[in-house]
């Protein structure tokens, strides 16, 4: 919500047009979705980071994620790719089902990875 205000701060100071309440509000509902999406895709770098005990190796994988996003996305599959589905949210404004139900397998995946590995993992 913090950038979302800040964002609509900085457009009014440069002053950009179009601040009709329905078309902000549509904004702001798409803006919070897609900050919902990009949480979800975010719980596999959490179990990463539990697993390996420490930082380096979520890191490792965003470093990854980039470089897949941009050459799945080059070739059409954002749609197909995780840590691309918020991304076409955003710009489209809907997701297909099969974009959806990958989505929330690797959220659930990332979640329950990470409460079994606090579960049944030896914490030293």
């Amino acid at each position: 919500m913090y950038m979302f205000a800040i964002g609509f701060a900085v457009g009014g100071i440069l002053g950009v047009a179009g601040g009709l309440a329905s078309f902000i509000w549509n904004l702001f509902f798409k803006f919070i979705i897609t900050s919902l999406l990009f949480i979800i895709v975010t719980t596999p770098g959490t179990l990463l980071a539990n697993v390996s005990k420490g930082y380096l190796a979520p890191l490792g994988l965003i470093l990854i994620i980039v470089i897949l996003s941009n050459v799945l996305a080059s070739f059409g599959f954002a749609p197909y790719f995780p840590w691309t589905i918020p991304s076409v949210f955003q710009s489209t404004g809907f997701l297909k089902l099969s974009s959806i139900i990958i989505l929330a397998s690797t959220g659930i995946a990332g979640i329950v990875g990470t409460f079994a590995w606090w579960r049944f993992a030896e914490q030293q």
